[in-house]
């Protein structure tokens, strides 16, 4: 299963587990996920995949369709995400999934992850400063 972190909140963090999720696992994944718009606090997310597999184009569809759901259910409640990539098709699989989705946010893939929590902090500010 994948781990979650709210230790540095209004960032929430997420590492993916070195192998593909179960079917029932990847839904509850992305139940957890959508558990934090609920709050209705401005957050931005971190997704370490790390030596996870590439989604498969079903799962990047999943992916897509609860992002737009969470982004219509919960406007403005997502102020971005960032997603630690380490190989071209997890890179790639970013770029599906933000074509499909479409968010209002910014959802861009990092190499690293201290340049995607940079990237992260960077949003937060902006948005106390009132610019997003």
């Amino acid at each position: 299963m994948p781990t979650y972190d709210e230790s540095e909140w209004p960032i929430f963090r997420v590492k993916m587990p070195p192998v593909a999720l179960s079917p029932e696992a990847f839904q509850a994944h992305l139940e957890a996920c959508s558990e934090r718009y609920r709050r209705l606090t401005p957050f931005c997310m971190l997704i370490d995949m790390g030596d996870h597999p590439p989604l498969g184009a079903v799962r990047r569809r999943a992916v897509a369709d609860r992002m737009m759901e969470d982004g219509q259910r919960y406007p403005r409640v997502m102020l971005g995400c960032a997603l630690v990539v380490r190989s071209a098709p997890a890179r790639a699989a970013v770029t599906a999934i933000n074509w499909v989705a479409q968010p209002a946010y910014s959802f861009t893939a990092f190499g690293d992850m201290r340049e995607a929590r940079m990237w992260l902090t960077h949003l937060l500010e902006q948005h106390r400063a009132g610019k997003i």
